[in-house]
């Protein structure tokens, strides 16, 4: 007998799954301390993503076309999501579906990410000629790390008018830019570091010399 496949779901989507993730999700949560774990690690993932892409709840329910409260329940762990939901959840969020059970049962202190494979994201206010390169992340402990690689091209339109919340650090590795922090402009080349409070405006103003490649890390308590 064929497979009922939800109509808003590839099957390509489905075989990133395995077997033990498609029956997690298969049917509503029925109780019970398993279907509570799971729940909560997906929580925890999609909200995680969610900020790594600097949207509010909102945002991502307009996008994926989930509402508002469900995507609130299902970051906080009380709603057990639909396959079909979390396929919308996981396309808008621009990752594969079962990204969404990497904690599940596997919490770590550790995340390797092999040259190449980070997964490229869509930061808000991200302009034309830039890309964004996730580099890890963890699901333990009590502060949320995001650790970027950062290109800017020639071309690339710039913006200078970031603001978020937590610590960031940057690092050039090649390239040489303008930087604003504030009321401060500041050249940046290679090997160079700055490090302070996001939310104050900041962000690249001018380039000087291209390609440009940096990595910044955002810090801020886990909530």
């Amino acid at each position: 007998m064929q497979k009922y496949v939800p109509k808003r779901i590839r099957r390509s989507t489905l075989t990133t799954m395995t077997p033990r993730q498609r029956r997690a999700t298969a049917s509503p949560a029925q109780g019970g301390a398993g279907n509570a774990e799971l729940a909560g690690s997906i929580g925890r993932e999609v909200r995680h993503l969610r900020r790594a892409l600097d949207l509010t709840a909102t945002q991502l329910a307009s996008i994926s076309g989930i509402s508002n409260g469900m995507i609130s329940k299902i970051e906080a762990g009380t709603a057990s999501a639909s396959l079909e939901t979390l396929a919308a959840i996981a396309q808008a969020l621009k990752v594969p579906i079962a990204r969404l059970f990497s904690g599940h049962g596997q919490r770590s202190d550790l995340s390797i990410v092999y040259a190449g494979r980070g997964v490229m994201v869509q930061r808000q206010g991200r302009r034309k000629g830039q890309s964004y390169e996730l580099l890890g992340h963890l699901l333990s402990g009590e502060t949320f790390v995001e650790p970027y690689l950062v290109t800017i091209e020639q071309d690339a339109e710039l913006d200078a008018s970031f603001q978020h919340t937590g610590t960031e650090f940057l690092h050039i590795l090649n390239g040489k830019m303008e930087y604003r922090y504030g009321t401060k402009n500041i050249i940046l080349a290679p090997g160079d570091s700055i490090m302070f409070e996001g939310t104050t405006i900041h962000g690249p103003i001018r380039i000087v010399e291209s390609p440009i490649r940096f990595i910044i890390v955002i810090v801020n308590l886990r909530l």
